[in-house]
């Protein structure tokens, strides 16, 4: 990243295949958000001012992952889903939390063992989906990489 980058995310989004052939955009933003009727909002900062960008409409896109680079590696830094019920609520994982739980899980995933080290994209994912009534503690957060946080979807573990 060179000095033009800093403060911007970089944003990978999976799309219907009439946006894009692949399924997938990427591109880099400060940030983004999600309208209450669900269309997702590209947000850039330019003298004092936040204006928006790409608009993608509810029901054009489907997942929105959001990531900063950290030591050269990509860190996932927040991520929307069009089927969020409480979209608020996931936004409640500030940086400082994330970066607090990727340390005290020593940037590795706590299912697979693997880290950034092994080329894969860590979240912050709540043990107890906010959908199924979860709550932004830092004993219901924990690190996943991405195959595990994604093939788990709002599913409840046993934290036995």
């Amino acid at each position: 990243m060179d000095n033009t980058d800093h403060g911007r995310l970089y944003f990978i989004v999976e799309v219907t295949r009439d946006i894009s052939s692949d399924g997938w955009i990427s591109f880099m933003a400060n940030d983004v958000s999600v309208s209450p009727n669900g269309d997702l909002i590209t947000l850039n900062h330019g003298r004092g001012i936040k204006y928006p960008g790409l608009i993608l409409p509810r029901g054009k896109w489907l997942y929105c992952h959001a990531a900063s680079m950290i030591d050269g590696r990509a860190i996932t830094v927040d991520h929307w889903n069009t089927d969020d019920e409480n979209k608020q609520d996931k936004k409640k994982i500030n940086k400082s939390i994330r970066y607090d739980i990727l340390k005290r899980d020593n940037f590795t995933c706590v299912i697979c063992g693997r880290s950034q080290r092994d080329g894969v994209i860590l979240h912050v994912d709540h043990i107890t989906p906010v959908s199924r009534g979860g709550i932004t503690t830092k004993e219901n957060l924990r690190t996943l990489c991405s195959d595990c946080n994604l093939g788990k979807s709002n599913k409840i573990e046993d934290r036995a």
